[in-house]
């Protein structure tokens, strides 16, 4: 080893010949023939990987001051996983804070970067603010879910210590909200308010121009990846996006890390510190996921598990569901069957899809097109091919009015569907129960409307919920009844809106009822969500197996 420097970002690494392995495995090493180097990000962990692999005395000796506090930070990491539990609340704030919030929040203002995977409910907005304030941070960007946008106004506004300013980048082209956040960051800068500008924004809009210029363009006290879990595709826009932004401090939150696997981890830690899992998508892959199937590309299980949670707690704090004493949770399952029509279609779609799969034509990459249609026939429906809505039987129609009766008038209702038909049954069924004199008006939450509010003043008795729409940033815990009409595939979707209802402030035990059509896809679905395995991925191997006919 030559000499050990930082410049504009990077980790350059002035390396003999016969060192070039070394340096070229490093996370996120690349060769630069220009510097005639090696460069690897300027982040502790990377900082870390370096020491490891050419030894600490020897790397510190010819280091700049820039890597020497790169491994500062590294040591301090070490330092606040170990302590981060052993005392109370040396901090300042607005609220009470819950117990488990008083760890989560030191553990957020102590590291450079951090991953706090909490329960949904556990209250990380707070935990974020008390952190921020805590560390005495003048700028700070939240990135999230567009539907979540307003509850961070709200709970800035209940929480926050001090004055806050919350600027929601909201509403108005890309262009109108560059040049808002622009004007706000010069005023921050030449007149420099007593107060912490909170910049809010949703995931889709970061990477548009000229939004994404400002964004990169300024050095941010602190960056949260709110619902972190939207940037787990590595190869997304945004995803990719937020690995390029720049802060002193980073945050990930969310309740559901690893929602469909383990290589979920990659995109939010590369946001994070790509030294901890590296800059190869690849290489991670290969290294924690067993590959096969066709040509290699399946994911067959996974390896190294250990090593990769170990990894994963070097900067992730952990609030567990048992952590916030919630009130009971009941799971149900209520059954249909199939109307002869629904039936005699339900039949041939499978059939056909039966033989597809072990033709090899449909594949885990294209079998979601032909699992919906079969969705949709088990939810008495079906799209013809001019696109109109045909249905095709009201068995589960039947049923769902069947639950509404048993649950009965007064009580507060949560429906949960996955297609436009299906919150348009709801409608019709409550109306109808309505009429009856139960008290079962209907609001809705989708893609085309959001009668949140007027649900939350008790205009509405049932609220019914697209899973995709409603699973995140909402509190359902006026209602103490959920019923899932049809479920997504998605097992993060899935935990999000359950716990919409079963979270802190919920005062009763909650009844989940799923409503499955018996000999369909609706009984598998349940089971692969229930066993957290991806659901497309077993529905196949169930049929490769001679498994995919009627349960």
């Amino acid at each position: 080893m030559k000499n050990v420097q930082i410049k504009n970002g990077s980790i350059l690494l002035g390396t003999h010949w016969e060192d070039r392995h070394l340096a070229g495995g490093l996370p996120g090493a690349r060769w630069a023939p220009r510097e005639k180097c090696w460069k690897v990000p300027a982040t502790p962990a990377c900082a870390g990987a370096v020491c490891r692999a050419f030894g600490e005395e020897e790397v510190r000796a010819i280091a700049d001051d820039g890597f020497c506090e790169l491994l500062a930070k590294r040591d301090r990491r070490r330092q606040v996983r170990e302590r981060h539990g052993n005392a109370g609340a040396d901090y300042i704030y607005h609220t009470e804070p819950w117990g488990h919030q008083v760890g989560a929040t030191r553990f957020a203002r102590d590291m450079d970067v951090a991953l706090l995977h909490c329960w949904m409910g556990a209250g990380k907005t707070k935990v974020t603010l008390d952190a921020a304030h805590a560390r005495g941070h003048r700028t700070v960007l939240v990135i999230c879910p567009k539907s979540v946008i307003t509850v961070w106004q709200k709970e800035t506004q209940k929480h926050a210590l001090g004055d806050t300013f919350v600027l929601r980048l909201v509403g108005d082209s890309v262009v109108k909200r560059a040049a808002r956040l622009k004007r706000e960051l010069r005023r921050w800068e030449i007149d420099e308010p007593d107060m912490m500008l909170m910049a809010v924004v949703n995931y889709e809009a970061t990477w548009r121009e000229p939004l994404a210029k400002v964004l990169l363009g300024h050095e941010w006290d602190l960056i949260v990846f709110d619902e972190s879990q939207r940037i787990k595709s590595p190869g997304s826009k945004q995803g990719r996006f937020a690995a390029r932004l720049k802060a002193k401090h980073k945050l990930a939150l969310t309740g559901t890390p690893m929602s469909h696997s383990p290589l979920d981890l990659y995109g939010q830690y590369r946001a994070l510190d790509p030294g901890i899992f590296g800059t190869r998508f690849t290489r991670f892959r290969a290294r924690y996921a067993v590959m096969g199937g066709f040509e290699g590309r399946q994911v067959l299980g996974f390896q190294n598990e250990d090593e990769l949670k170990v990894k994963m707690d070097r900067i992730c704090y952990h609030v567990p569901k048992d952590a916030l004493d919630l009130p009971r949770i009941q799971f149900d399952e209520r059954y249909c069957t199939l109307d002869r029509q629904a039936a005699r279609i339900y039949k041939d779609l499978e059939k056909a899809f039966i033989a597809e799969v072990e033709d090899g034509i449909v594949t885990a990459a294209n079998a979601l097109a032909k699992l919906l249609r079969l969705q949709q026939v088990a939810a008495g429906f079906v799209k013809t091919e001019d696109g109109r809505i045909r249905e095709v039987g009201k068995a589960k129609e039947r049923l769902l009015t069947e639950t509404l009766e048993d649950i009965g008038g007064g009580e507060r209702v949560v429906v949960f569907c996955r297609f436009r038909h299906d919150l348009d049954t709801v409608r019709r069924v409550a109306e109808k129960l309505d009429r009856g004199g139960l008290h079962k008006t209907c609001g809705e939450i989708s893609g085309r409307v959001n009668e949140y509010e007027e649900w939350k003043r008790g205009e509405f008795s049932t609220l019914a919920v697209q899973i995709q729409a409603g699973g995140l940033g909402i509190d359902l815990t006026e209602a103490r009844y959920v019923i899932y009409f049809t479920l997504g595939f998605s097992l993060g979707d899935y935990q999000q809106s359950v716990a919409r209802v079963h979270r802190p402030g919920q005062e009763h035990p909650v009844q989940v009822y799923r409503l499955v059509t018996e000999g369909t896809v609706d009984r598998k679905i349940i089971k692969a969500l229930d066993a957290r395995e991806d659901v497309i991925r077993l529905i196949l191997e169930e049929v490769g197996h001679g498994n995919g006919r009627r349960d």
